[in-house]
């Protein structure tokens, strides 16, 4: 087993300024010390903060920043850079880096070991340090060992922190919609939200009504992850979402002088809210963990959105799509945990009403949230004939709380949900009259 590849590292590198969807995926598999030469571990930092700040990254942006350094380095820029790569190659080079890291840290922990007993530190002491170095190396890096008094005092710094006010709003975050506030008490920085539905039935629209609410309204830092809209499209959308002006006039561009009129002072909220939208077509699962990151230590985001984990592109992997799926759930979760933010992630329906190719993802979400219909039982007890209600949103597992389901009422044209029996009875009134 090699403990240094020079060629593998350089190679690499040169990768990383192919195209930012190499070096986001690097970037979620590697650290700069995985790179055991010194100016490769400079250099990959260097790239780090470059993608961190939201600068693009390619030979020559790069060359032209960081000249000085490169030639102090004494690195050939062209012969780094010159490389030939795919997918599948970079998924093998990284996998062979890391490989090579885990080899030079057992040579390391073999050294310290015959070091110790040649000094000769007890026999006991020296396994517990073997094990304490072989912890590390099964990736326990986010692993916290608490001893029981310590335990204790957490538990009481987490219940006062809770009865604060100020201390739970770092903590929670609330929607606008009462009946889920009150039913999860705020979604929890760590938890991962499954929010899915059938094909049209308002998916992306509630989970935009949800961004709006953290985002827009309160201000709180998010991201906007989306992989089936252009930027003009999600723009119209947002601009109905935020004025309630008529997505369809928007799209027809067929909106009133009035309505036009008020458009911008309606998106001077946006202008100052803290939602950032990004659009990626390929939408893959080290890309979206990359940028996660990146807007965390950017932006200090308290939530992201991916819409859709259906849309995850595997790069042609043999495993089949309910694994890839699945183990796409289980990463986000570790980062939403990692991270200490919230993710939620946009799922189909298959038309038997299941999670469509990944019904084990449930197992790894905190909050497993569903639009549909109201069926005639629901229809006959909390829909009465009376009340504007024309779909549920159900509570189809919660770590934290009970199942169940509230009604909701969405005014499609506007893209607009809302829980508020007033509002419900406005929309469902003008909708009636407008058709």
């Amino acid at each position: 087993m090699l403990i240094f590849d020079p060629e593998n590292e350089r190679y690499i590198l040169g990768a990383c300024t192919e195209g930012p969807e190499y070096l986001g995926e690097a970037l979620a598999e590697l650290t700069a010390a995985d790179f055991y030469q010194r100016e490769n571990n400079i250099i990959f930092e260097a790239m780090a903060k470059m993608y961190q700040d939201g600068r693009e990254v390619t030979a020559q942006t790069f060359y032209i920043e960081h000249s000085d350094m490169i030639k102090r380095l004494g690195v050939s820029w062209t012969t780094l850079t010159d490389v030939f790569t795919n997918p599948t190659a970079f998924k093998v080079a990284i996998a062979k880096l890391k490989e090579t890291t885990k080899a030079r840290n057992l040579m390391t922990l073999s050294d310290t070991i015959r070091q110790d007993i040649e000094n000769g530190t007890s026999v006991d002491e020296v396994k517990a340090r073997i094990e304490i170095a072989l912890s590390k190396c099964e990736n326990a890096a986010g692993r916290h060992y608490i001893s029981p008094k310590d335990m204790s005092r957490i538990c009481l710094d987490v219940v006062a922190e809770r009865m604060e006010p100020e201390g739970r709003a770092k903590k929670c975050i609330y929607t606008c919609f009462g009946a889920l506030n009150k039913a999860t008490g705020g979604i929890e920085s760590g938890d991962l939200i499954i929010l899915s539905g059938s094909t049209g039935g308002g998916k992306s629209a509630f989970a935009a009504n949800l961004a709006r609410d953290v985002c827009v309204t309160q201000k709180l830092p998010g991201l906007y992850i989306n992989s089936e809209m252009s930027a003009d499209q999600m723009a119209l959308r947002w601009s109905a979402i935020l004025a309630e002006l008529s997505h369809t006039a928007l799209r027809a561009g067929k909106l009133s002088d009035c309505d036009f009129n008020k458009l911008p002072l309606k998106l001077d909220a946006f202008d100052t809210g803290g939602l950032h939208t990004l659009t990626i077509p390929d939408l893959r699962i080290n890309t979206v963990l990359s940028e996660i990151r990146r807007f965390k230590a950017k932006e200090n985001i308290r939530l992201a959105i991916v819409d859709y984990i259906g849309r995850m592109d595997f790069l042609d992997s043999k495993a089949d799509d309910w694994q890839l799926l699945t183990g796409a759930a289980r990463r986000l979760k570790t980062i939403a945990q990692e991270q200490q933010l919230a993710i939620i992630m946009l799922a189909q329906l298959s038309a038997s009403g299941k999670l469509a190719q990944a019904s084990y993802m449930s197992h790894e979400a905190d909050l497993w949230l569903n639009l549909r219909k109201p069926n005639e039982e629901e229809t006959k007890t909390f829909l009465g004939s009376k009340d504007p209600w024309n779909i549920v949103l159900e509570i189809v597992k919660g770590r934290n709380t009970r199942t169940g389901a509230m009604p909701l009422y969405f005014f499609g044209d506007r893209l607009t949900f809302t829980d508020d029996k007033a509002k419900a009875l406005y929309y469902a009134k003008f909708v009636q009259a407008a058709g």
